[in-house]
């Protein structure tokens, strides 16, 4: 990762005629072992533009919902509108996708398994030592810091 990062403010150094480096820390990364971890991650890359369009959404705070599913859908920048869509890809391959998951991402789930839930069918949860958001239909997902300071 190191020789591409080089590589490119390199490249873009020069094109631009700037020096200095383009990237700030270290190169970090962690291993998909299980199909749910998977899962999370397909869904965590999805939903990350939401940030963009309402910057506190990872604490159910959603002004319009479905106007942000839409701008997700129609996000530039990612390959959630070829699973959706059915559209085909030169990059994307599909089928690697649906063979490791039961089922391509949803978009009406893709929120909520990121781990947004809103608040009047939540409550605050300690399960095992760990304080948890858990929803009214029984799932659980790790409390944001904010929302613990805040509690």
């Amino acid at each position: 990762m190191q020789k591409v990062a080089t590589g490119y403010s390199m490249y873009f150094n020069k094109k631009n005629e700037r020096s200095g480096t383009l990237i700030q820390g270290k190169f970090k990364s962690r291993w998909i072992d299980t199909d749910v971890y998977f899962r999370r991650v397909l869904n965590y890359i999805h939903a990350n533009p939401a940030e963009l369009y309402e910057p506190r959404w990872k604490w159910g705070n959603i002004k319009d919902e479905k106007e942000l599913k839409k701008k997700l859908r129609a996000y530039q920048f990612s390959s959630l509108s070829f699973y959706l869509d059915g559209k085909e890809s030169p990059i994307l391959n599909k089928e690697a996708i649906t063979d490791m998951l039961e089922r391509l991402p949803v978009l009406d789930d893709l929120l909520e398994e990121h781990g947004v839930v809103r608040h009047d069918a939540a409550r605050l949860a300690q399960k095992s030592g760990q304080w948890v958001v858990e929803a009214a239909d029984g799932r659980a997902f790790e409390a944001p810091q904010l929302l613990l300071a805040a509690g």
